[in-house]
């Protein structure tokens, strides 16, 4: 995605950094264009188990981006920027990667930004654009698909007061997949909302089902559990079942479901 961007080729060498996941940001509407002279806006993050943080600069140009330790927030240290303590809601609005993004995208950037103007941001390829409208939120790195625009402002909501709703969750973006259908499913059965109640994590892969580790923080079964997780294609009278994973395609792909087996003492 950077080598297709206008940034300066020495800013994105130094960006193309393992472990790192660049997003281009800017306003709904594309409002932030006629702001070039107060400089660019970066923000940094951090999402994962132990703990999760957000913080943003003002750069004077790109080129400051070369002097940032890139392999520090790869690391999950913090820059030393100014902190942000209100939620980020990035919604995936990447119309060159798939057209669905963008057309789908833009009226929940838009409910959004009407909501929170300071923290609503159009972004580039979040990933997995089958589920578009795609929502991340920040930090926690909550990530959404097939966000309705009526729907955004109360994910939004939720997690700013430090709970999550988990009709379209699917998981956080730095969990394996097996993981993330686990956390889902677990939150969904045992009526999980808190932010940090749960949290997943792949122990052991074995051929047609992978086990998953569950810390639950909150309610009756609090404490270590495992679930294993099946992967199967979909299927119905016809054979299996396609998807489409781009507005391009021409072709369909075989979907698939996970399923989650019951808790067990880890």
């Amino acid at each position: 995605m950077l080598r297709d961007t206008r940034l300066p080729a020495a800013v994105r060498d130094h960006l193309d950094l393992e472990g790192l996941r660049v997003l281009l940001i800017r306003r709904h509407g594309r409002t932030g264009r006629d702001q070039g002279a107060q400089g660019v806006r970066v923000m940094a993050s951090w999402s994962g188990p132990e703990m999760s943080w957000l913080e943003r600069r003002t750069l004077a140009d790109l080129d400051e981006l070369l002097t940032v330790d890139l392999a520090g927030l790869v690391r999950g240290e913090r820059p030393g920027w100014q902190p942000v303590e209100e939620p980020v809601v990035l919604v995936c609005t990447h119309g060159r990667r798939d057209v669905c993004c963008a057309e789908r995208g833009r009226p929940v950037a838009a409910a959004l930004a009407t909501h929170d103007p300071e923290g609503t941001w159009e972004c580039s390829h979040v990933g997995g654009h089958r589920f578009a409208p795609n929502v991340v939120l920040l930090p926690a790195g909550l990530a959404y698909g097939r966000v309705e625009a009526g729907e955004a402002v109360a994910l939004r909501e939720a997690y700013a007061s430090g709970q999550l709703l988990t009709e379209r969750l699917r998981g956080r973006v730095w969990q394996q997949p097996a993981a993330q259908a686990a956390e889902v499913a677990i939150r969904q059965r045992l009526g999980l909302t808190g932010v940090d109640d749960v949290d997943a994590a792949v122990r052991e892969v074995a051929p047609g089902a992978t086990t998953v580790t569950l810390e639950i923080r909150a309610g009756q079964s609090a404490g270590r559990w495992a679930v294993e997780v099946q992967q199967h294609t979909l299927e119905d009278e016809a054979g299996p079942v396609g998807v489409l994973s781009s507005c391009g395609d021409a072709d369909t792909s075989r979907a698939s479901s996970w399923q989650v087996g019951p808790l067990r003492q880890a």
